[in-house]
């Protein structure tokens, strides 16, 4: 392997990373996954089957908010099997454990990808594998994807590796071995539809029928595949999710029938049937002259025509059977990035390798790499935004130091408590709250527990939506803390010892006015810096210290903040180069998304909304 493949073969696990470590707060999308992964590596399973129902109730997060409809454990307990060993080696708990877990998916379909690319760099060239990873790594969505516990996550890596087995197997000579392959391929893909995303059945449907009409395959040979891989993967499926759930099911067909047969997935919103086309499918492949130059070249071009065909017909026959559900989004079509992703790059190729044969090629030469840095830039920008879109795992994490600060004294209780109750509103729970940032649980073990003032104390979560208790002051006085997005609903007395802010849509920035949120954002974190550097701590910004811990470590991303805030503001009068209004730029309009409340004593002013 030339160093320049094995440079190329690192980007996408290293930009999976990146994302990740960015952005290491998860939506509620992939709670169900995350939280049965961390039940699974802490609680285990039970060792009977004779208790395995009081056990799973008592421990398990699925029998307390078990969703509208129920998921496959399968993806959790693989991630759960293969994040162990890493766990118990680095000694890992609570956030860290998570950048675990979320890290072992993310490599996992980064192993799908890179294995991918180094098949197609067989089969077509070089150079077109090198392009397919220029060309992904620069697709913010694929990128962001890949590391979040989603059901289509898991179903992107099997596909991915199913396409691999497929077009080895269509691309060779037919014989035993291409056979095995395209077997292989389509049991991966009956798989991920069975156990994990059914609209994958419209995928395998289209690939079938391409692998048909070039005679690839036969019809006597597809009908008792599919037949078998079928029924091993709902025997597969139906044990496991029906051991965790304690009742028979098969998980993808009751959301099936709930989604599709009820029609239930409309209540989630509806678009138009063209919306794939013109909005997500851009969105997705990101870079415009993937669809609107590359795969249309190919397609002219008789050198690289069968291929792109054979790659993008079976895409986009998903795609356009798929619009006609009611309800869509971009992660329902994930699956077509990396096909069509590598027509793109082999046409791309194919315009690179004649670029100095005449001034045509010479400048659409240019032209790629020059949407490739836009679409990289862009990208990076989408992931800046999107980091702002967990206000949830930033306030507990903030919660948890506010707690370590206090020090053991707390306004309504003598010395160090025994217990301390929080409470989490539906939109902490819904942008990033998980049990693995739940600081301690009430049957943690004593080793385990916070320290407080020289003693042990247990944190006990709370995620009540009932309404009814929630109109009750006598209910919200067990609480010492709230995490709260109206902190007027929270009755009684409550100081606000933090607020965090979040990404709430964009916003135009002339520098003839200065009250722009994002503006106010970096000249805080330039301000906090420079506190620092002068030692006085006791001033820091509380919401400004969350936004610092939200990586690793948290004296490492006070550093990195603090020097890119400083180069940045300076202060802010790097805004005077902008034009006076003579031009507008757009920038995310950030602000305070959830309060964190502590409960105050009588006398003490109780919590308000926001301050303008």
């Amino acid at each position: 392997m030339e160093i320049i493949d094995f440079l190329l073969n690192a980007i996408i696990p290293s930009f999976i990373i990146l994302h990740l470590l960015v952005a290491p707060y998860t939506k509620v999308e992939e709670s169900f996954n995350l939280q049965a992964t961390h039940d699974i590596l802490k609680y285990g399973l039970p060792a009977t089957t004779i208790d395995a129902f009081q056990y799973l109730r008592q421990h398990y997060d699925h029998f307390s908010f078990p969703g509208v409809v129920p998921r496959t454990f399968i993806g959790a307990l693989a991630l759960a099997i293969l994040s162990k060993p890493l766990i118990l080696l680095s000694n890992a708990n609570g956030f860290y454990t998570q950048l675990i877990v979320r890290g072992v998916m993310g490599l996992l379909n980064a192993t799908a990808l890179t294995r991918y690319k180094n098949t197609i760099s067989t089969i077509y060239g070089k150079d077109t594998g090198r392009w397919f990873i220029l060309l992904l790594s620069s697709q913010f969505h694929t990128i962001y994807y890949a590391s979040r516990t989603l059901p289509n996550s898991f179903a992107f890596c099997l596909i991915t590796f199913a396409m691999r087995d497929i077009l080895c197997g269509s691309s060779s000579q037919q014989n035993s071995k291409s056979q095995n392959r395209l077997r292989r391929g389509i049991f991966l893909m009956i798989f991920a539809a069975t156990v994990f995303r059914s609209e994958i059945m419209i995928l395998l449907f289209s690939q079938l029928l391409n692998l048909l009409l070039h005679a690839k395959i036969s019809l006597r040979a597809i009908i008792p595949l599919c037949i078998k891989s079928a029924s091993i993967s709902i025997l597969i499926t139906i044990t496991v999710d029906s051991y965790f759930w304690q009742h028979l099911l098969w998980p993808e067909l009751t959301g099936f029938y709930f989604n599709i047969i009820q029609g239930k997935s409309s209540d989630w919103g509806i678009t138009p049937t063209y919306y794939y086309y013109t909005n997500l499918l851009p969105k997705l492949l990101l870079n415009p002259l993937i669809l609107f130059f590359l795969i249309p070249f190919g397609l002219k071009i008789r050198a690289t025509r069968d291929r792109v065909i054979d790659l993008t017909i079976p895409s986009l026959v998903y795609v356009s059977i798929y619009s006609f559900q009611p309800h869509k989004e971009l992660r329902f079509i994930i699956y077509v990035a990396v096909p069509l992703t590598t027509a793109a790059a082999s046409s791309a190729a194919y315009i690179w390798n004649r670029s100095s044969k005449n001034t045509f090629y010479r400048i659409t030469s240019f032209i790629l790499v020059a949407s490739f840095i836009f679409s990289s830039l862009v990208s990076t920008g989408m992931l800046l935004i999107s980091s702002l879109n967990y206000p949830g795992g930033h306030a507990i994490s903030q919660l948890k130091y506010i707690i370590q600060q206090t020090g053991g004294e707390f306004p309504n209780n003598q010395g160090t408590p025994e217990k301390i109750s929080v409470h989490m509103d539906v939109l902490s729970c819904m942008t990033g709250v998980t049990r693995f940032l739940e600081i301690t649980r009430e049957n943690t073990s004593v080793d385990n527990l916070l320290i407080l003032g020289g003693l042990h104390s247990r944190i006990l979560h709370d995620k009540t939506e009932d309404e009814a208790l929630l109109l009750q002051p006598e209910w919200w006085s067990q609480f010492d803390y709230v995490l709260i997005e109206k902190p007027e609903l929270a009755l009684g007395n409550w100081n606000i010892v933090a607020t965090i802010s979040g990404y709430s849509g964009m916003e135009k920035l002339c520098p003839s006015k200065s009250n722009y949120s994002l503006l106010e954002y970096i000249d805080k974190v330039s301000l906090v810096s420079q506190i620092k550097s002068e030692g006085k701590k006791e001033t820091e910004d509380n919401f400004l210290k969350s936004i610092m811990r939200r990586v690793i470590s948290p004296s490492e991303i006070e550093a990195l903040v603090s020097k890119m805030a400083l180069r940045v503001s300076s202060p802010m009068k790097w805004t005077n180069r902008i034009p006076q209004c003579s031009s507008w730029l757009l920038v995310p309009r950030i602000e305070p998304k959830i309060w964190i409340l502590e409960k105050g004593s009588k006398g003490e002013t109780a919590a308000k909304g926001p301050q303008k």
